[in-house]
């Protein structure tokens, strides 16, 4: 399996945007806070409308009798349109690799943290993990990623 090149997936997204916005006589290194706004707007509504061709594509309506296999090839198509939509916003927003992949690790351990606590609650911690006892208790130390991030807004 190759691993997958986000560097190359935002340098894609940045072309066909460039040339996109050229046509709206727009510089897509030069712009407004306006114009950010409203293309991340703009990227939202797309990834939404995404999202529910992704559920066209399931058995998702309660009353409908006639359930149809997944058709990998369209829904693996629709995630693809998903994720470039989020590329759009990750290109326009500026945000690199190295801090996308620190909010993905402070958000991984916060989502781990919040499920035990959870667990621990409701005392099925042990028996989720791993029933045989090997591995004993599990912590996950959540930390927000760096301030000294590019993103931030200092």
């Amino acid at each position: 399996m190759t691993k997958f090149d986000y560097e190359k997936a935002i340098l894609d997204q940045y072309v066909f945007n460039k040339l996109l916005l050229e046509q709206e006589g727009i510089c897509i290194d030069d712009l407004t806070e306006e114009q950010l706004h409203h293309y991340l707007k703009e990227f939202s509504i797309h990834l939404a409308d995404e999202v529910f061709e992704f559920l066209r594509h399931l058995n998702w309506k309660m009353h409908k009798t006639n359930r149809t296999p997944i058709d990998r090839e369209k829904v693996l198509e629709e995630i693809v349109d998903i994720f470039k939509f989020a590329f759009n916003m990750l290109l326009f927003l500026k945000v690199p690799e190295t801090d996308f992949q620190k909010m993905w690790s402070y958000k991984t351990k916060k989502v781990w943290q919040r499920w035990i606590n959870e667990c621990k609650k409701k005392n099925e911690l042990e028996s989720v993990l791993h029933a045989d006892g090997e591995h004993g208790e599990v912590e996950v130390n959540v930390q927000p990623p760096s301030s000294g991030s590019s993103t931030d807004k200092g």
